[in-house]
């Protein structure tokens, strides 16, 4: 039983955590895809979003703010994936965390370098730059796919921590119903040798009586009412016909 709670309270730890992680991701990643995909093709908005942010380089404002959002996603929100990542390739091994960590860092890599080149070319007069600070760059940051990865996952994590820890609750409130005493009956189940035995006591071979409709208190074989027939197997916490026994192997 104290296993069990120690079980339901680590899940319950565990989602509390995804939920933070979650919600913390949340709080960047919903501004940041809303500036991306939604504000930034207002047109009144769409041209103050392209405008630089300095004279001297193409270095528009979204992705200024984009890279600012995208960033505490990516290594606060995340850091638990870069965590398991980091320990499964000390094993020699790849898991979902590796796959989270390589394709999200990938995708903020990418914008990363993209931001840099943009301002490089326009300073150096390449491409549609120019030498215009104020021109717009040349390629376009993937910045809100990296983010919105990262709390989909997180959301994800976070309803399976829910689940298991309901499926504990569930497989707890089983265990509860299995009887922690044993009524112990001589070898042939004839005579009833002691009543409300902790079932911690019992050693292989003892025979058990068990009550019509009563739960089975151990696993074992049935061997049926005292001179009765055979009954079917104890393990499955059902009952046999009358006051049956049961071998506890």
């Amino acid at each position: 039983a104290a296993g069990a709670t120690d079980a339901q309270d680590a899940l319950r730890a565990e989602g509390r955590a995804y939920r933070n992680r979650f919600l913390f991701a949340s709080a960047f990643t919903v501004p940041l895809f809303l500036l991306t995909m939604v504000v930034k093709h207002i047109p009144a908005a769409h041209a103050r979003l392209t405008e630089s942010v300095t004279a001297e380089a193409a270095l528009p404002l979204i992705d200024v703010l984009a890279w600012a959002l995208a960033t505490p996603v990516q290594f606060v929100a995340a850091a638990g994936f870069y965590r398991g990542a980091y320990y499964a390739a000390k094993k020699g091994r790849s898991t979902m965390d590796t796959l989270i960590t390589l394709g999200t860092s990938i995708a903020y890599g990418f914008s990363v370098v993209v931001v840099v080149l943009n301002v490089v070319r326009s300073v150096r007069g390449d491409g549609d730059g120019g030498g215009d600070g104020g021109a717009p760059p040349t390629e376009a940051t993937v910045f809100e796919t990296a983010a919105l990865l990262i709390t989909v996952v997180l959301f994800g994590k976070w309803l399976e921590a829910l689940a298991k820890g309901r499926a504990a609750a569930g497989v707890a409130a089983l265990g509860r119903l299995t009887p922690q005493t044993a009524t112990v009956l001589s070898a042939d189940g004839g005579t009833v040798l002691a009543e409300g035995v902790p079932v911690a006591l019992l050693s292989p071979g003892d025979t058990v009586g068990v009550k019509p409709g009563a739960g089975f208190p151990v696993d074992g074989e049935v061997v049926g009412p005292p001179g009765g027939g055979g009954g079917r197997d104890g393990g499955d916490g059902g009952s046999d016909g009358g006051d049956g026994g049961a071998i506890v192997t």
